[in-house]
């Protein structure tokens, strides 16, 4: 089997992948160390790749898959050596993650990662009138900075999001995405689709599954007055990764432009929500 055979790879060529950059956004929370997953870190990351490097990844990726007896990658999972992980040692899964790590650094065109406090973000947006939740707000975020680095590094170029499918409120994130995909945004929209993928058939959102883990246990480590995992250094080390924490204090501050420029956070969802020019709200800092 190679690379032509994957679903992914099938999908991304029937849109014009050819000519074109897909970027994987995956979102990675993990239940079993926070006390609520509602409410705890969330990070939303993923990778830019073209179609030579998806096509790298996806050999890659199934080699290591068929050494390790996998039939996917879950970094959780893998951190543990449970679930579709248990028949491996501690060794064994220790060496997993850093083929992982080296086939993630190896063929992405650039990485994009994005993370918040759930309860922050309520405290200071959602509940003060902005009816979009955390996991929504980081799509969002993901669409805007995306578009933006396209545009200023591949001017050339459309994109292809694509999202892990199943998240709980996914429906809501898929009506985001309908809007703003149709909204004119003034020429600046290089978005030509979007979708939501299982991470089974989908070796690229495995790989941002890997960065989501650690970017989301790094914040959690920093905040906690904890050291830095060396394992997250190794994927973000000499690599091109837009990394964004949206602090209370940054939330804050887009509270006041939300409120500034629509005049309340009310008016801002729904400016968001509909089809009309995103300048309306402002740039996302």
């Amino acid at each position: 089997m190679n690379a032509a055979d994957s679903i992914f790879h099938q999908v991304f060529c029937s849109i014009g992948g050819g000519k074109r950059i897909a970027v994987l956004i995956n979102v990675c929370f993990d239940e079993s160390s926070e006390s609520d997953s509602q409410n705890g870190l969330l990070a939303v990351c993923g990778y830019a790749l073209d179609l030579k490097g998806i096509d790298g990844l996806i050999l890659d990726w199934r080699e290591m898959l068929r050494v390790y007896r996998l039939p996917y990658f879950h970094m959780s999972e893998c951190n543990t050596c449970t679930g579709i992980f248990e028949h491996l040692t501690d060794t064994e899964c220790d060496k997993c993650a850093r083929e992982a790590i080296r086939i993630a650094r190896t063929h992405p065109l650039h990485g994009h990662s994005f993370a918040l406090d759930q309860t922050e973000y309520r405290a200071i947006l959602q509940d003060r009138g902005f009816d979009c939740d955390p996991y929504t707000f980081m799509v969002w975020s993901a669409f805007i900075h995306v578009n933006r680095w396209v545009h200023e590094n591949r001017p050339d170029c459309k994109i292809s999001l694509f999202f892990e499918r199943a998240y709980k409120t996914q429906r809501r994130a898929d009506e985001l995405l309908n809007a703003i995909w149709q909204a004119p945004m003034r020429g600046r929209n290089r978005v030509a689709s979007y979708g939501f993928v299982k991470k089974e058939d989908s070796e690229p959102t495995q790989a941002a599954d890997l960065v989501a883990w650690h970017v989301r246990k790094a914040f959690e480590n920093a905040r906690n007055g904890k050291p830095i995992r060396k394992d997250y250094k190794a994927i973000v080390e000499d690599r091109k990764i837009l990394s964004i924490e949206f602090t209370a204090q940054r939330l804050e501050g887009i509270r006041g432009e939300f409120t500034r420029k629509a005049g309340s956070l009310e008016n801002a969802a729904k400016t968001i929500f509909s089809q009309i020019d995103q300048s309306a709200v402002g740039p996302l800092a």
